[in-house]
């Protein structure tokens, strides 16, 4: 499996409290997962545990065959690609200068600090982000964006890291129907080529578009794995109850 959660409990604050609890999770190769609740559920937790970002109180986490821990982390870290809820980017910096962050775990510190990237890392971001439509934009800075844009730019960081896998938390939350649907389909072309994708998200339509599977996290507890053309208002009324 890409991704394998074994009964994975987070604990926060004082004894005994778990935000997570219970947790098995299995997302094979190049398979497509969607993680679906309300605010304070557990998604961003359980995204984050995937990450390497937080230790588990108890309970195995594999990434791509091997176990999550101090000893694997760094190098497990480097294929697993992720755009956060805020995007991440450099406003005052180009639209190439923020994709080509995206290859700095194979730069060295002082090519990073003065800009002197490779060549075939420049060429590498410059194809990323012609694959995401912005091929005529990297000289801009990115406040200059639109907010379809700046998606499209954190996308393209990510694919220069050329990850196995890539996980996204509710990034397209401040986006309207129409662009979501647009990242949406490139998030599926993405996949097409072999990725490994999990998004985060409360949005129920996005959640029945997207993705082979759906889970469905309530109060830190996985309540269902569905797949999404299960995903209906009804269904998780009866969930949430």
């Amino acid at each position: 499996m890409a991704i394998n959660l074994e009964d994975v409990w987070v604990g926060y604050g004082r004894r005994g409290s778990y935000t997570l609890r219970g947790i098995d999770l299995s997302v094979p190769p190049g398979g497509s997962l969607t993680i679906i609740g309300p605010s304070g559920s557990g998604k961003t937790t359980l995204l984050r545990v995937i990450l390497g970002f937080l230790k588990p109180s108890r309970g195995k986490v594999k990434i791509l065959g091997q176990e999550l821990d101090e000893v694997n982390f760094r190098a497990l870290r480097t294929r697993i690609g992720y755009i956060p809820q805020q995007l991440g980017l450099v406003n005052n910096l180009t639209v190439l200068e923020n994709a080509l962050l995206g290859s700095l775990s194979r730069v060295s510190t002082w090519r990073s600090l003065l800009g002197a990237f490779p060549q075939r890392e420049i060429d590498q971001a410059l194809s990323s982000l012609e694959c995401v439509g912005l091929a005529e934009k990297v000289a801009r800075r990115v406040y200059e964006l639109s907010g379809g844009e700046r998606q499209r730019v954190a996308i393209a960081r990510a694919l220069v890291q050329t990850p196995d896998i890539l996980l996204a938390d509710e990034f397209l939350s401040d986006l309207d129907y129409v662009r979501a649907q647009e990242i949406l389909q490139m998030m599926k072309s993405i996949q097409r080529q072999g990725q490994t994708l999990v998004m985060v998200t409360h949005d129920l339509i996005l959640a029945s578009q997207w993705g082979e599977r759906a889970i469905v996290m309530k109060d830190g507890l996985k309540v269902a794995e569905v797949s999404p053309d299960e995903l209906n208002a009804s269904n998780l009324r009866e969930l949430f109850a």
